[in-house]
């Protein structure tokens, strides 16, 4: 079986401080999804971020996952700019 070295939330600092901060302030605890994330915190934060927006876009993440380049390039022009 595989281990994983996480981190716990007690010694969490910098960027993945306020991973588990935001995470907790949403949930009231941190997932353990978010723990195994965590050993790569700018990662996490993308991720988090992805589903945010495709949440905000009225997609489902798990479908947005599944075009076909062609598709993908279609949605992409459509996308807002800021």
């Amino acid at each position: 079986m595989a281990f994983l070295k996480l981190t716990n939330e007690a010694e969490a600092t910098g960027a993945l401080k306020r991973l588990y901060d935001a995470a907790r302030s949403r949930a009231g605890y941190v997932a353990n999804i978010i723990k195994l994330m965590s050993r790569d915190a700018p990662t996490a934060e993308a991720s988090i971020q992805f589903n945010r927006i495709a949440e905000g876009l009225g997609v489902d993440p798990e479908d947005w996952m599944k075009p076909a380049p062609s598709e993908w390039r279609e949605r992409k022009a459509k996308w807002p700019r800021s």
